[in-house]
């Protein structure tokens, strides 16, 4: 048994460390050969391949990676087994015909020193954005932190956290209602990256979703991330009136669209070096036009531009306005907006009068507004009997298409309070998250989808659930 450590310059001694090596050789494993049968043996030994090997066992921490390396005959050291990403616990494995090498050692690379990604999150904070939504995590431990929604209410989980790679680490997320996520997370900049998401909900995979993340852990849609990729998507410019779409159908090409003109076919890169604003240089094919777009995200797809028009060398135009963005697939807009200046505005300004039907956790909510505030909720008792009682709301729009919508319902042991999460994808239907609480305290969330349309007198809430009295 050999132990190493890891000593000055970048090999490792042979002195007694965590990582540990044990070399044995496995000859005639398992099989008895006579003294007289030698010869027999061998060609047994060969026939049913019975191999030398080399079996490898270290500790491996978190954050660093381990690479075994051989030394041959000339002097030259070749790795045979790695590279291995530390998780905090003992590797074993084997490595075939590895026996006749004259020397052996580990090598270590700490992640700590490479890379914009953190060996740890402990004090770390940020703010994920996941396109409908934004999150606020903030890690205050080794193991535990505080989630913040749109809403505000902080909720405390559990987590692991490994770092992967210089640029790369994974998250596992352990919330109090019972969902666990799964996030990788590739670091940018320092301070912005990328994610991918997969919550679980008792046991089984819920969905997967993916987002820009950047650091500090506020909930602000007014800080947006811009995207680090347009490949997909498309925005519509608006000012004085007139409205514009490029199309981004790969990372270096697309479309340029007119109101009441033709399409053209334009080349572009784009560049967010200068975060929090981001730039994109368009060159319209077979032409000396170029259009340079200053973009300042104030919402998580939405903001204001500034644009540049250019023929060769000489600047034409100078214009500004304000801009949304959203998925090649998500709809059809042919620019005759006709000068809404909120952009491609989905979500209103309020709801007053207006009533919302949500599928979520398998039943239909019916949530009628008939106030700026205030509305009432019907509770079926059973037996065809049915209860009013008075509850308040108040209502945010986050974004040109994303709002917040908060129910208030007293009762008897305190208040209950719904929070639906929406995210418009037309003007009268989307996707929406509920959460409900109580002595601010999550009892469930549940995804599901929404419509949203005319008043039709009155204001309730009918959860289709029954009372308890």
């Amino acid at each position: 048994m050999w132990s190493y450590k890891r000593t000055a310059g970048t090999q490792l001694g042979w002195a007694g460390l965590p990582a540990v090596l044990f070399l044995f050789w496995l000859l005639g494993s398992g099989v008895s050969f006579a003294e007289d049968g030698k010869e027999d043996a061998a060609k047994l030994r060969a026939a049913i391949g019975i191999h030398d090997a080399l079996e490898i066992e270290f500790f491996a921490e978190v954050g660093k990676i381990y690479a075994v390396e051989a030394q041959s005959a000339d002097g030259t050291w070749v790795d045979i087994y790695g590279p291995v990403y530390g998780k905090g616990a003992v590797v074993e494995g084997h490595v075939l015909g590895a026996t006749e090498y004259a020397d052996y050692r580990l090598e270590v690379i700490d992640l700590a020193g490479f890379g914009h990604a953190p060996s740890e999150l402990d004090g770390h904070a940020y703010s994920l954005n996941y396109g409908s939504k934004v999150v606020g995590l903030t890690f205050v431990g080794d193991a535990a932190g505080i989630v913040t929604g749109q809403d505000g209410i902080p909720q405390g989980f559990a987590y692991s956290y490994q770092k992967t790679s210089p640029e790369a680490g994974k998250l596992s997320i352990e919330f109090a209602d019972g969902r666990n996520e799964e996030l990788s997370l590739r670091f940018y900049h320092g301070r912005v990256g990328t994610f991918g998401s997969e919550v679980a909900r008792d046991g089984q995979r819920a969905r997967k979703s993916s987002g820009t993340f950047r650091a500090g852990g506020d909930v602000n849609p007014d800080n947006a991330v811009p995207p680090l990729s347009l490949e997909g998507s498309k925005f519509i410019f608006r000012d004085r009136g007139m409205t514009s779409i490029l199309t981004f159908t790969t990372d270096f090409s697309g479309s340029l669209s007119r109101q009441g003109g033709d399409t053209e076919v334009i080349s572009y890169t784009y560049d967010i070096s200068s975060w929090p604003e981001a730039s994109i240089m368009v060159a319209l094919a077979g032409t000396d036009v170029t259009h340079e777009y200053t973009l300042n995200f104030a919402a998580l797809n939405a903001g204001t531009f500034m644009r540049r028009v250019f023929d060769g060398a000489r600047i034409k135009d100078l214009d500004r306005g304000k801009f949304s963005g959203k998925g090649i697939d998500d709809g059809d807009d042919d620019g005759k907006g006709g000068g809404d200046t909120e952009g491609d505005c989905l979500a209103p300004s309020s709801v007053k009068g207006r009533t919302l039907q949500a599928s979520v956790g398998g039943k239909v909510v019916t949530i009628l507004l008939d106030g700026a505030n205030t509305g009432s909720v019907l509770r079926q008792l059973g037996d065809g009997r049915v209860a009013l009682q008075a509850f308040s709301y108040t209502y945010k729009k986050l974004s040109a298409t994303e709002a917040l919508l908060t129910v208030t319902l007293p009762t008897g042991s305190g208040d209950e309070v719904q929070v639906f999460e929406l995210e418009f994808t037309s003007k009268s239907e989307g996707n929406c998250e509920r959460r409900r609480y109580k002595d601010d305290e999550l009892k469930s969330t549940e995804d599901g989808d929404f419509t949203l349309s005319g008043a039709d007198g009155g204001g309730a809430v009918n959860d289709g659930e029954k009372d308890d009295e």
